[in-house]
C-alpha cells in the first residue's frame, strides 16, 4: 500500500474505524488528517444515516470497508476475565 500527499494520486481505500463513544472528537480529527491524504473513512459520529438500524448499518459498512482500525482507550470496553 502506498499513501503519497499528491492530491493527484490519492489512495481510495475504505476504513471503518471502531472506537468508543467517548473518543469520538479525536476520531473525528484523525478521519480529517486521513482524508488530507485521500484515505476516506468511516466514522459513526458523522456517517452513519439516521434513518437506519444501527447495527445493521455498521455491519453493512464494515463489510463494504477494505480496512478495519481500532482506536482502543481507556473508555474502552474490556471483558472482565482479560489480562491485566
Amino acid at each position: 500500500m502506498h499513501i503519497t500527499t499528491d492530491s493527484k494520486h490519492t489512495m481510495d481505500h475504505s476504513i471503518f474505524i471502531s472506537y468508543a463513544n467517548q473518543d469520538s472528537d479525536i476520531i473525528e480529527n484523525l478521519r480529517d488528517h486521513l482524508h488530507t491524504f485521500g484515505i476516506n473513512a468511516w466514522v459513526y459520529s458523522l456517517d452513519r444515516l439516521l434513518a437506519e438500524d444501527t447495527w445493521s448499518e455498521i455491519e453493512e459498512r464494515i463489510l463494504a470497508s477494505r480496512m478495519m482500525l481500532f482506536a482502543v482507550s481507556r473508555y474502552s470496553p474490556y471483558p472482565s476475565n482479560s489480562v491485566s
